[in-house]
């Protein structure tokens, strides 16, 4: 909306569940005010009890401080509903609400991000972030990063979270860290193509943030946005997507990354067209994945325009755009 965009990957009712943890970032005082990571949980059916944890304190209505970090409270929707979490605007670099626990008698939609993110918290360039969580038991095993187009210098912020107790996380190969349910851990300035996996077999997610625009001198003027990996456990053999029209200003250079055995990207097509036609902005192969599993990064033209990829072999595949200090990314 205006001049922040950012988008997510609508999840239909079939795909709902009941339980989720959140993926966010640190609230902070910018150019625009306090700024504060949020959640919001939409009710599908009536009388859904829903039981929330927070990892920091959040506010009320009117600007106060309802919870403290850890404290559990219940809330009651019915079909229609909505309920927003926000942190309290207090504790500036602080309090961030990832790793929050939610869990409900009856499946509900997650919506999760923050309202004016600074990546890192001192740069100036900002924006809004959302994307739609998948609920925990749909979270994947394995998941591959290609970093996105044009940050040479910064490459992405990434953070990992847990959705299980004890779970061994491992970045091309090698332990970073072991991680209990909404544990999570960051990475910062990842500029070559990684593989994330859990080595016993348990399900976390990845988020692919965008960092501010010249964050570490980088050329890119993208403005931060949040997208959530696809894992290979959920690889499909039809993805529909479609490009926005600009914010504001030119339009979006919009990307789409295509993740699939390299010996399968001729069987993909979008739009009748072979994927492996359209302009090139990049790709990559994942060393040590049988079958050996590539990246490719495709440039789409300018402007609103409607994309069906489809393949006799499963794939999965992220899309983003950067404008003039904006983004947007799913």
């Amino acid at each position: 909306s205006g001049g922040s965009p950012d988008g997510y990957l609508g999840l239909p009712v079939p795909a709902l569940g009941t339980e989720y943890y959140t993926v966010n970032y640190p609230e902070a005082e910018n150019f625009d005010g306090d700024e504060t990571a949020e959640f919001l949980i939409i009710a599908p059916f009536d009388s859904t009890q829903v039981a929330i944890t927070s990892t920091s304190h959040t506010q009320d209505m009117f600007g106060s401080i309802s919870h403290n970090p850890g404290d559990t409270w219940n809330v009651l929707l019915m079909k229609g509903q909505s309920y927003l979490v926000q942190s309290s605007g207090y504790y500036s670099q602080i309090d961030d609400l990832t790793g929050s626990h939610v869990l409900s008698s009856k499946p509900i939609a997650l919506m999760t991000g923050h309202q004016m993110a600074n990546i890192p918290l001192t740069m100036e360039s900002a924006d809004y972030l959302i994307e739609m969580m998948p609920p925990d038991d749909t979270w994947g095993t394995e998941y591959f990063e290609m970093p996105m187009a044009g940050r040479t210098v910064c490459g992405d912020y990434i953070r990992i979270l847990s959705a299980q107790d004890s779970n061994v996380i491992t970045a091309n190969g090698t332990i970073i860290a072991t991680l209990n349910a909404g544990q999570w851990i960051e990475r910062n300035t990842v500029i070559t193509p990684q593989i994330y996996a859990s080595s016993n077999g348990r399900r976390f997610i990845v988020a692919q943030y965008s960092y501010s625009a010249h964050y570490l001198g980088d050329p890119a003027e993208a403005d931060p946005f949040l997208v959530l990996l696809t894992p290979r456990q959920e690889f499909e053999n039809r993805i529909l997507f479609r490009t926005p029209p600009p914010a504001q200003g030119p339009s979006f250079k919009n990307y789409v990354t295509i993740l699939a055995p390299m010996d399968s990207m001729s069987f993909i097509t979008i739009n009748g067209t072979a994927a492996t036609s359209y302009p090139s902005a990049g790709q990559a192969t994942f060393a040590g994945t049988t079958p050996v599993i590539g990246a490719l990064r495709l440039l789409l033209p300018d402007g609103t325009n409607s994309y069906l990829a489809t393949s006799i072999v499963q794939f999965g595949m992220y899309q983003y755009g950067i404008s003039d200090y904006e983004g947007y990314g799913w």
